[in-house]
């Protein structure tokens, strides 16, 4: 069966860090500074556009590129990944003290622009639509390998042991660019 269909999504990842506050600081000193910069600096590195994008990533461990996580499928007898990326990069940062809930916040983004690939088409339907979960796995399996924490930081042992700073990485899916393409796909089953 021949079909139209859009193989452009461009997606964002948006890392928020959240430490409470001391009571002794003030509202507008950020005293949870240097735990979220350490660890935006290292996903930051892990997340540097040339390791994930042709053609430099062949030089790079594969254990180290975001695509080796993506799921794969069975397309023309060999198993190969439903997607790709073509971009990744720095969307900006902001740092805030939120006075309601008192705590420091640090947002970070990423863009990117993710592309089906021919196994895609190949894939029940159902599992491969999924690019949201898909994209946040493959970065869950990523900072999972490079030690990277995805949920929650201990506090600092010398400054404030009893408090941790809280993470929350969210993949966004924004709308499908460019002219849709004609694609030979598999008669869905019933």
């Amino acid at each position: 069966m021949r079909i139209q269909e859009y193989n452009l999504f461009p997606f964002t990842f948006t890392f928020t860090l959240a430490t409470p506050k001391p009571e002794q600081a003030f509202s507008t000193v950020i005293t949870a500074a240097p735990i979220q910069e350490q660890y935006v600096s290292q996903v930051r590195a892990a997340l540097r556009e040339f390791k994930h994008i042709d053609p430099t990533t062949k030089q790079i461990p594969a254990a180290l590129r975001l695509e080796t996580y993506f799921p794969t499928a069975t397309a023309n007898g060999r198993t190969e990944p439903l997607y790709a990326l073509r971009t990744l990069a720095p969307a900006g940062s902001i740092r805030e003290v939120d006075v309601e809930t008192w705590q420091d916040v640090m947002r970070i983004r990423y863009s990117g622009l993710l592309v089906l690939l021919p196994a895609w088409f190949a894939a029940d339907e159902r599992v491969a639509s999924a690019h949201e979960r898909h994209l946040e796995k493959a970065l869950l399996d990523l900072f999972t390998y490079l030690q990277l924490p995805t949920t929650f930081i201990p506090g600092d042992d010398e400054t404030r042991p009893e408090v941790g700073t809280v993470i929350d990485i969210i993949a966004e899916i924004g709308p499908a660019e460019g002219a849709p393409g004609r694609y030979d796909v598999p008669v869905p089953s019933a």
